[in-house]
């Protein structure tokens, strides 16, 4: 059943007289139905795996068909001793060799069929990633962006429907390129130069964010049982990190055109406002070493202003004045201790004498 399953999938359609069933698999090529069978299997493998011989035509003439089929399994390179190397007269004539013979040729298509198809699907992703840039998948992605049924639109009322709905929809700020003016060939070509250097500065970028997080990691010098599990959580995170980068990377034209009027204002990343207007969630938390020392999120200590000492000025060490010493303290306290301590050691001796 395994066979004629096979066979229904593809694409089989048995006639009337000879329905597909056991006996027909291996009736013989003395059977009318089964040598409609192995013509029909022999097209189906001729045009997929685009044979030079041509398939078996002469159903009705049985020892012509013989021929054909013979020659055909040797050019399709049928490794079964039974179906080649028995003389032609008695070839296909056995049950058990009718069923191998469709057995095999079945096989052969099924897997000729598979190769075609992903050969179709491999060119038809070629083709439209190369000679044709996904525009039907971008129109479906605006179309579900911007929540319009894609089923209830004709060919030549989308763009008015999209034109519509990005009237209707309220714009967050300022568009760096207005959707109503017409942009001139010239324009174009340097919007694709400014795309290119945009991309090529943000992958710069890219690499020295992963170079410092590398060298940072790297600066602290994990130890101890816990070194292992670090390195382990860093490798994992770090492959976020890549996968984060390469999908920013294959931003289009498209990006630059969707972009804000803030693109214009051109900042020093360490002035004042912009620290002061672009916090986030991080920060106070951590500050990453810029040399790769220690994590410092303290304040800095005030320090006096330095100035320097006028000629015939004192200093202010030896404008000190010398610490009184107390009562108790220093030498005094140290004496005291040391006549206890002797005292007791003669206790000590006087005690061994006697």
């Amino acid at each position: 059943m395994d066979t004629v399953n096979l066979l229904l999938k593809l694409g089989y359609q048995p006639g009337g007289d000879s329905p597909l069933d056991e006996a027909t698999l291996g009736g013989g090529i003395s059977q009318p139905g089964y040598r409609a069978l192995i013509q029909w299997l022999t097209e189906e493998i001729r045009r997929y795996g685009e044979l030079d011989d041509e398939s078996v035509t002469s159903v009705d003439d049985e020892v012509c068909f013989r021929w054909e089929l013979s020659s055909f399994l040797k050019e399709l390179g049928c490794p079964y001793g039974a179906l080649m190397d028995v003389p032609l007269t008695e070839r296909f004539r056995e049950a058990g060799d009718a069923r191998m013979l469709v057995e095999y040729l079945v096989g052969e298509c099924a897997a000729l069929a598979m190769v075609r198809r992903q050969r179709d699907q491999e060119e038809r992703r070629f083709q439209v990633s190369v000679l044709e840039p996904c525009t039907e998948r971008d129109l479906l992605n605006i179309c579900g962006a911007l929540g319009l049924s894609v089923e209830h639109l004709r060919a030549d009322n989308i763009f008015n429907e999209i034109n519509q709905r990005l009237n209707d929809e309220p714009l967050v700020g300022g568009l760096l390129f207005r959707p109503e003016v017409n942009l001139t060939a010239g324009q174009w070509v340097r919007l694709e130069r400014t795309q290119a250097e945009l991309l090529a500065e943000y992958s710069l970028r890219q690499q020295m964010m992963l170079k410092r997080v590398d060298l940072t990691m790297a600066a602290f010098q994990w130890k101890g049982k816990d070194g292992p599990a670090v390195a382990q959580t860093y490798r994992k995170w770090r492959r976020h990190l890549l996968d984060l980068v390469e999908s920013f990377s294959t931003a289009d034209i498209s990006t630059l055109l969707a972009a804000d009027e803030e693109l214009l204002r051109q900042e020093r990343v360490s002035s004042t406002r912009l620290k002061g207007t672009g916090k986030n969630a991080f920060q106070g938390y951590l500050t990453l070493p810029t040399g790769g020392g220690v994590v410092n999120i303290d304040e800095k200590p005030s320090m006096p202003n330095w100035s320097s000492r006028e000629e015939g000025q004192e200093s202010e060490n030896l404008r000190r004045k010398p610490k009184k010493p107390v009562e108790g303290d220093g030498e005094d306290k140290i004496s005291r201790k040391t006549k206890k301590k002797n005292l007791k050691n003669c206790d000590v001796i006087s005690g061994l004498k006697e």
